[in-house]
């Protein structure tokens, strides 16, 4: 999603496209930096050729589309796997906010369980019957058991993707009787016995689900228990032991989905799960991303080629001055601190600041001054703060969408792309950041701030959950024995909501930027006026 024109004003992107979706596929795979399998990088050292991974989990922009392609490519070139590489649209996020309408907030989670179980069941049967190479190898009479369901399978002579089959569902079966029908009918039992049959004389099936982050955005609170339901369908479906080894079904879901599995009862069963792979990208596993990058760089983006530090060979400089913080740091603590610790924003800064250097080069005046880094930067910083704010508003608009407004059709009002308040939402959260007004607050602070755009959304909303969860907001604090300043991550505070009780509170250095919020680094917290 982004909320302006692109950092990157040229067409060079050495560095590589910051979307992994839209990379060409050859150059994605040459590009990807693989960890050299070092297991102390967790799921981001996961290997191509990785047939256990079924699920895997991140942040918008941690990877999880490239880690996703790269497994299924590995899978396309093997010949004894059969993959599916065809892509298919969501369904649309007011269908899935009508769905999600029609049922208690309580009972969601189970229903989607069921509907993506549905939806993989019938996209299975319906390759089986409509691939060739599949179909062929099936024995004659268990092929004519299969197409006995052709009522549950839908019609069409195309065999459908994962998405395609939901979408079919959801159209067809708009109202709550016509839904509960459909899945509850008990000739659905009969049609897996028949798959579990048959995948056994068949090559091993994968399917791979993706695509989600986008509209995710949109609607939070209604893709969240959508795909927690995708969540638990793909476990279930492993666990089956005619099954489970023979169909690969690897799909990506967002971390706030998983923290929601993780805060159920099943907490115990999935915290550790070997086949779940979160990508849980920190200041150390980002560094070694950046040095790889450099170290690919075509040697005109290098300006001073010789140097051993990868940042002055890169850059010119291993010290930036702070001119906001009145302080010098490290050039590469420097980029990194601006990003959102996700690779996506390095590719994006990446791409600006080679640019930069290259034209420096050009020019004949040596490497980028200090002032051209730190304006590059700080443009970067502004636009991954506005589209932080952006999904802060998505969110916010999802949360105040009446409860039947999907089933009389005018949730599209509240999500989806074309939200008609979200302006309005905008504004009140700049507003509130900017009466903060500085990079550190304490609690009172911020306590303040959350009931004035409660207030404002009439209480339908929460100013620090949203800021936590979408990554702006943290806390200076002590955490397993470590002092040091916590934002929202799998791989330490994986609470949905933030504590609301420390000393002291911080904003992502992005809001300097994109708000105009002041930086008081460590000095004295300025009270909430």
């Amino acid at each position: 999603m982004n909320s302006g024109p692109s950092v990157l004003s040229t067409g060079a992107a050495p560095f590589g496209n910051p979307d992994g979706a839209r990379e060409n596929l050859d150059s994605l795979l040459e590009r990807f930096v693989d960890f050299a399998g070092n297991e102390a990088f967790g799921a981001l050292a996961t290997r191509a050729d990785d047939m256990r991974a079924r699920v895997i989990v991140g942040r918008m922009g941690a990877g999880k589309t490239v880690y996703l392609r790269r497994l299924q490519a590995s899978a396309d070139h093997e010949a004894s796997v059969y993959a599916d590489t065809s892509q298919g649209d969501l369904p649309s996020t007011e269908s899935i906010v009508r769905t999600c309408q029609f049922f208690e907030r309580r009972d969601l989670v189970e229903m989607w369980q069921r509907l993506w179980s549905c939806s993989i069941t019938r996209t299975v049967a319906a390759h089986i019957l409509r691939q060739r190479g599949l179909r062929e190898r099936l024995d004659g009479e268990l092929r004519e058991e299969l197409q006995r369901y052709a009522h549950l399978i839908g019609q069409g002579r195309a065999p459908g993707t994962v998405y395609s089959h939901l979408a079919d569902i959801l159209y067809e079966y708009d109202a709550k009787h016509k839904l509960v029908a459909y899945l509850q009918r008990r000739d659905w039992n009969d049609l897996t016995h028949f798959l579990r049959e048959a995948i056994v004389d068949l090559p091993p099936i994968a399917f791979y689900i993706d695509g989600v982050d986008e509209s995710f955005a949109y609607a939070p609170m209604y893709w969240l228990p959508c795909q927690e339901g995708l969540f638990h369908a793909v476990m279930q479906w492993l666990k089956d032991h005619r099954i489970g080894g023979r169909l690969h079904v690897v799909v990506a879901i967002r971390d706030v989905v998983f923290s929601s599995v993780l805060r159920s009862e099943m907490a115990s069963k999935y915290r550790g799960e070997p086949h779940v792979r979160v990508l849980d990208w920190d200041a150390a596993s980002l560094k070694y991303l950046l040095y790889n990058k450099i170290e690919r760089l075509d040697k005109r983006y290098l300006t001073e080629p010789a140097a051993e530090d990868p940042m002055t060979a890169w850059l010119g400089h291993a010290e930036i001055e702070n001119l906001a913080r009145g302080s010098r740091e490290t050039a590469i603590d420097y980029v990194l601190r601006h990003t959102r610790l996700i690779p996506r924003d390095l590719v994006e800064i990446g791409n600006s600041l080679s640019n930069v250097a290259l034209r420096a080069k050009r020019a004949g005046s040596g490497p980028p001054s200090q002032q051209s880094i730190r304006d590059t930067v700080s443009a970067a910083a502004g636009a991954f703060g506005n589209d932080q704010i952006q999904q802060c508003a998505n969110q916010i608009s999802a949360d105040l969408a009446p409860a039947k407004s999907g089933q009389h059709g005018y949730a599209d009002f509240y999500v989806g792309r074309h939200s008609y308040i979200r302006d309005d939402i905008v504004e009140a959260l700049r507003e509130s950041l900017l009466l903060l007004g500085t990079d550190r607050f304490d609690a009172p602070s911020l306590l303040c701030a959350r009931d004035l755009l409660r207030q404002h959304f009439d209480g339908q909303t929460d100013l620090a959950t949203v800021l936590w969860q979408n990554g702006l907001l943290g806390f200076v604090g002590k955490r397993n024995g470590a002092d040091g300043t916590f934002f929202y991550s799998m791989g330490g505070m994986s609470e949905l909501q933030p504590p609301l009780s420390e000393r002291e509170y911080v904003l992502h250095p992005c809001l300097i930027d994109a708000v105009g919020i002041r930086s008081v680094g460590s000095r004295p917290v300025r009270p909430f006026a």
